[in-house]
């Protein structure tokens, strides 16, 4: 790096050595004696170009020369010393303010370092100095040493500006940026040679000017905020500082300006101010108070919200476990200490505990306390904090439940205690059903048909009608008993559930109803190898009547047809059908097809006692299951029942039973 230029000139013609270099000295003076000056364009001095050297080297006259060497010196070191003085106190003045308390005056800690420091260290670095022909010649120092210290002090200065955390940059009255440090380019992510003699009148971003114009105008400004960088179109926020730089008569020549790229910075505060106001909304949303334990020193923080809760005001309160601990309920103070110290010595994930607390106006209030413990590297706790909710009103309505429970498991055991009473009336009227009513109509039926065989002649055609009918009124009265006493079996009986075929169940009743009318043509299609699990006896009552009355509404068809089958439900269930072909029925009246005494065809047209389809009902439901119909008028009915949790159960040995099928 070539830091000086060395110049052999007696200087005899013009006895004037040009600053440009030692080739354009020695053309203009030619050989002679050597001198040695900084040269103007080397880079060590980029930063730092005094607007005065040595320019003329005298032989009779060599004394002056020297003097004048040794005058400036000081001068250039107090120009230096000012202008290093005034780049740190911008950078430091509003730390300082901080940490003094002095936010608001900040700018007048910024203007008077200028005004009062910077001048003031320059003075005394600087020292008393006389330049030529003032007075006495100071001792004698050597040109060549002066310029040596000229030279590094500006090395020092450009180091320095270069390895600054901050952005610096010089400009001129024109606002056109005469130099910049590397720091100042990486913020704008731009090169430096673009932004070396850039005009800033012409960025998009304004918002800058008014800071640089009024450092031109004399005094320091500032500006932080957002800026969008025209050459990298970069958004930042920056901190940017503006200082006026005067010459020697005191005019401002320029100014200089130090960024600060605070983006990182201001989106960490904007996240932890986001994150503080949500952890705040959560805190009120959720009505719990927030505490704060260090178990070593025993100190308690709680929150204003916590206070509230305890009937208290203030912001907050700093108080003890101990004190705390007086608050808890006597019944509760073990089970709150056993779940904290099983939490402290990590044997819970978090502590977590229900219990009385004593509020200001001498009343206990339910709370619900949860927290967790910070842990150092042994795994001590050194810290826990958490939260607590009011809950009385929570436990006030969970022992109104209890007491609702208790109110209704005395209802229940006695509508139990009522039920049971009556279904032993019911055993007992189908006790009575079964022996005193029946006992009466076999009588009635035997003595009707001794009449109607031995005094035969005796009667008329019109005694003999009545015989019959009365004969039919008693034989139907003794079914619709028999019909009774099945319905009130089946819902008293027992279920005993075990695999049942139910191909082979449909195929017997079939064929025992073609046996009793041996006349019709019945097409009875059924599905092999279908089994389910229930109870055989029960379950053989219920497609008796189901079959039966297939069987019985198909009478008038030529080509009468019944179908069992088999159909996957919506849950995967098993889902069996019993189809025909016969009379029908309307689907408006389909909800009274499995009620008692319920018919929707006339007896003269279909016989039965309205009490089959019940049954059904009520063996299906008692499995678990449930039935439906489905039908048309003149096209036939479908009934479709499921048996529920019964059949799922025994699904292994079912299926084992289809395979041996």
């Amino acid at each position: 790096m070539k830091s000086s230029s060395v110049i052999e000139s007696p200087c005899n013609a013009s006895r004037q050595c040009t600053r440009a270099g030692r080739s354009r000295c020695t053309a203009a003076c030619g050989p002679g004696r050597r001198g040695v000056y900084p040269a103007a364009d080397s880079p060590n001095n980029a930063l730092l170009r005094p607007s005065y050297y040595p320019s003329t080297m005298d032989d009779s006259a060599s004394t002056r020369g020297q003097h004048e060497g040794r005058s400036l010196a000081p001068f250039l070191r107090g120009l230096l010393c000012y202008v290093v003085t005034a780049i740190g106190w911008s950078i430091l003045a509003g730390p300082l303010a901080a940490a003094t308390g002095l936010q608001q005056s900040a700018h007048y800690v910024w203007l008077w370092g200028f005004v009062l420091l910077a001048p003031l260290m320059a003075c005394i670095v600087a020292g008393p100095c006389r330049f030529a022909g003032s007075g006495a010649a100071p001792a004698a120092e050597p040109e060549t040493d002066t310029l040596r210290r000229l030279e590094t002090e500006s090395s020092r200065y450009q180091t320095l500006v270069e390895n600054l955390p901050v952005g610096i940059f010089h400009y001129d009255r024109e606002l056109r940026i005469t130099e910049l440090n590397r720091r100042f380019a990486e913020i704008l992510h731009v090169p430096r040679r673009a932004l070396h003699r850039l005009d800033m009148t012409t960025l998009r971003d304004q918002r800058i000017l008014e800071p640089l114009r009024a450092a031109l105008a004399g005094r320091p400004a500032r500006y932080e905020g957002e800026y969008a960088a025209t050459l990298s179109g970069r958004q930042l926020r920056v901190t940017l500082r503006a200082t006026p730089v005067f010459d020697a008569d005191g005019r401002v020549t320029g100014g200089v300006g130090i960024v600060e790229d605070v983006s990182a910075q201001h989106e960490a505060e904007s996240m932890l101010q986001e994150g503080e106001t949500r952890y705040a909304l959560a805190m009120r949303g959720t009505n719990e108070g927030l505490w704060d334990w260090n178990p070593q020193s025993r100190s308690l923080f709680l929150s204003s919200r916590l206070l509230s809760i305890l009937g208290a005001e203030g912001d907050h309160l700093r108080t003890t476990s101990d004190e705390w601990l007086k608050l808890i309920h006597v019944q509760d103070r073990a089970h709150f200490q056993t779940a904290l110290i099983a939490h402290l010595k990590g044997q819970t994930p978090h502590f977590e505990c229900e219990y009385r607390l004593l509020d200001r106006s001498g009343e206990f209030r339910w709370v619900l306390a949860r927290g967790i413990a910070q842990r150092d590297g042994n795994g001590i706790a050194y810290r826990m904090v958490g939260s607590i909710g009011d809950i009385t009103e929570r436990k006030r309505a969970e022992a109104g439940m209890r007491d609702l429970n208790r109110e209704l498991e005395s209802r229940v055991a006695e509508r139990t205690a009522q039920l049971s009473a009556a279904m032993k009336e019911l055993e007992a009227f189908s006790y009575s059903v079964s022996h005193d009513l029946r006992a009466p109509l076999r009588a009635i039926d035997g003595y009707s048909a001794i009449l109607a065989t031995d005094y035969d002649a005796a009667f008329d055609d019109e005694a003999r009608q009545l015989f019959q009918r009365m004969r039919a009124a008693v034989q139907r009265m003794g079914m619709l008993i028999d019909d009774l006493l099945d319905l009130a079996r089946v819902s008293r009986q027992s279920i005993a559930c075990q695999p049942v075929n139910l191909s082979s169940l449909v195929a017997e009743i079939a064929a025992d109803l073609q046996r009793d009318e041996p006349q019709r043509k019945v097409s009875v299609e059924i599905e092999p190898g279908l089994h389910t699990h229930a109870d055989p006896s029960l379950l053989r009552i219920a497609l008796e009547n189901l079959v039966g009355n297939a069987w019985k509404f198909t009478a008038r068809r030529d080509d009468a047809a019944i179908r069992f089958t088999r159909n996957a439900g919506d849950g995967g269930e098993d889902v069996f059908c019993i189809e025909d072909n016969g009379a029908g029925f309307d689907m408006r009246y389909a909800d009274k097809l499995f009620g008692a005494f319920q018919r929707l065809h006339h007896e003269r047209d279909f016989q039965g006692t309205g009490i089959g389809l019940a049954t059904v009902a009520r063996i299906v439901q008692r499995h678990g299951g449930r039935i439906w119909a489905h039908g048309e008028p003149g096209k036939g009915a479908r009934f479709c029942f499921t048996l529920g949790n019964a059949a799922a159960e025994a699904a292994a040995p079912a299926g084992e039973a289809r395979r041996r099928a």
